[in-house]
């Protein structure tokens, strides 16, 4: 493509316009040029690849004066339907820029024969545009094409037209996965993405009661909030957060607030009650849920209706069989365990609920015992032990009753080699005896655990937790 644009524009001949375009990717951070075809005259076989052949089919239509989407929609389906696997990918990728694929999504979406191609095309693609990341949303997204299409097919899942809402929600989930494509791991695009009223899109698209569209959603959410961006602050993600939430944001964020109530944070609540406890949707929303936990505030709104009751419910249920059930206990877990920090959810973790129903500090620790083989499990079990107790000595009494101790030094003796495990062991040792005289006697007198201890301030990733415990565990 940057060849053939050096030719036809430049008039460069074939030496310099193979050397500039080189010269061209190799300022975008294109280091690796192996798989490049760099001598026009080369009889390697990838200039006769049939995925080359097509992608050649596409370019031309696209440069033609008035481009016919018959004969760009031909090449596009063609290319969907031989592409297999990364390498063909970067073949078609290299011979693309972000302007030739924004128009494919504009020439395309205007069709709704045409739209669905278009979009696996977008998605298969532009992953492979590494080197335009930063610049793409612009370019591929924005008002003109990935918003505009985003707000069209919205539109149809809700209209009172019959046919046009059921091509709306046949359409609009793959709509949904061409955003999150053009999100994940790009700052600008999500910064982009938000000013422009994206927020807005998602809250009308948790309206929407069909799971696909409800999963998509939750997958975008993810990403706002996950700073999976080497250029993402922190402080971005959080603002997100609050926006989400409805909260107020600050002004110099970029953020456009969202136009009114509900907020994204209560269709989520509402979707996840409205979710049996084991189905996937319900763990998709507890994955958003948990990014979303970062201010008392929010931890509140969420933990409100008995949230962290069912949770505890939902983890006891699922424990029947682990084995097949890990990945919902797990993000039922960590969302508890992002609760368990803030002060007013703590004591909920202490309180009876239903007839029939544990604790959640009691399940908490069942799920430790039941699940010690799994590192990732007991790492996070014992951070809800060193929240739910941190300056709560009556908490710290209620963990030791039930077998808290002997559970803390279990997992270090299981995990010895896991730094992650032994730093949380420490932790949760170091709460437990903080505030409870009676507790910390307990477990002075526990020659393993002072020992698993000391062997654990050893390690220096482990020391400042363990350095910390042994001033209370040992005179």
């Amino acid at each position: 493509e940057i060849v053939n644009e050096n030719k036809e524009e430049f008039g460069m001949d074939d030496e310099e316009a193979v050397n500039d375009a080189i010269e061209q990717l190799k300022a975008s951070g294109v280091i690796d040029l192996g798989h490049l075809v760099t001598d026009l005259t080369s009889t390697d076989p990838l200039t006769t690849h049939p995925v080359v052949a097509a992608t050649d089919q596409l370019c031309n239509a696209l440069r033609a004066d008035e481009p016919s989407a018959a004969d760009v929609l031909a090449g596009v389906v063609s290319i969907n339907d031989i592409t297999d696997g990364e390498e063909d990918v970067k073949k078609v990728a290299i011979k693309m820029s972000p302007e030739a694929l924004k128009r494919v999504i504009e020439l395309l979406s205007a069709d709704t024969d045409s739209v669905l191609p278009a979009l696996k095309f977008f998605t298969t693609v532009y992953p492979a545009l590494d080197a335009f990341k930063k610049a793409a949303f612009a370019s591929v997204g924005g008002q003109s094409s990935l918003k505009g299409i985003t707000e069209k097919y919205l539109g149809f899942a809700v209209d009172s037209n019959e046919a046009k809402r059921l091509l709306g929600l046949e359409v609009f989930p793959e709509v949904l996965g061409a955003v999150l494509c053009a999100l994940r791991q790009s700052e600008p695009n999500k910064a982009n993405f938000v000013s422009d009223k994206g927020l807005d899109l998602l809250q009308a698209a948790l309206t929407i009661k069909k799971d696909a569209i409800l999963v998509s959603t939750c997958s975008i959410l993810r990403s706002l909030l996950t700073a999976d961006d080497p250029n993402s602050a922190v402080s971005e993600v959080f603002d997100r957060a609050r926006c989400l939430a409805g909260e107020k944001v600050r002004t110099n964020s970029g953020l456009v607030p969202i136009a009114s109530e509900p907020y994204p944070l209560d269709r989520l609540l509402s979707a996840f009650e409205a979710t049996s406890s084991d189905a996937p949707l319900a763990v998709d929303i507890a994955n958003v849920l948990k990014c979303m936990a970062i201010s008392n505030e929010i931890c509140a709104t969420i933990s409100s209706n008995g949230m962290i009751a069912r949770l505890s419910r939902s983890i006891q249920v699922n424990m029947g069989d682990l084995s097949e059930n890990m990945r919902v206990v797990a993000a039922f877990l960590r969302l508890l365990k992002n609760l368990s920090s803030r002060d007013e959810c703590k004591d909920e973790f202490f309180s009876m609920g239903d007839a029939g129903a544990e604790r959640p500090i009691v399940v908490v620790l069942e799920l430790l015992k039941e699940a010690m083989d799994e590192a990732a499990i007991a790492q996070i079990c014992l951070e809800c032990i060193n929240s739910v107790t941190l300056r709560k000595p009556l908490h710290a009494a209620a963990v030791a009753e039930n077998g808290g101790v002997g559970l803390i030094s279990a997992a270090m003796v299981r995990h010895s080699g896991s730094s992650a495990v032994l730093r949380a062991a420490c932790a949760a040792a170091r709460c437990l005896a903080s505030r409870n005289l009676e507790v910390r006697k307990l477990m002075s007198q526990d020659k393993r655990l002072v020992l698993l201890v000391k062997d654990a301030a050893q390690r220096p990733e482990c020391k400042q937790s363990a350095d910390a415990a042994l001033m209370l565990l040992v005179d």
